[in-house]
């Protein structure tokens, strides 16, 4: 029934919870399920983002299956907002 308000409510983006992300590398179910929110969120139209992301195999993961968004530990821990420039600023500056 929660699939019936995605069509009523005004929403760009579907996120995949971090409870399939972070166990879809050893539970091949979990992987076919983030697979699928994938496939959905892009033929809605829908950015999709991947949230609790921690390892670099999670990320190589979600890049392979054209996940749009990676939120997680493997990006950055959590920074106070007058940090996140200083950490742009240096990601950037080093690739």
């Amino acid at each position: 029934s929660s699939m019936s308000y995605m069509q009523q409510l005004n929403v760009d983006k579907l996120k995949i919870d971090m409870s399939f992300v972070q166990t879809m590398t050893q539970e091949t179910g979990k992987a076919a399920i983030v697979r699928a929110i994938i496939a959905l969120g892009h033929s809605l139209d829908l950015d999709v983002i991947a949230e609790g992301v921690e390892t670099e195999e999670q990320m190589d993961v979600l890049r392979k299956l054209h996940c749009d968004i990676i939120q997680g530990y493997v990006i950055s821990k959590p920074l106070p907002a007058l940090d996140v420039e200083t950490f742009f600023k240096r990601r950037y500056n080093e690739e």
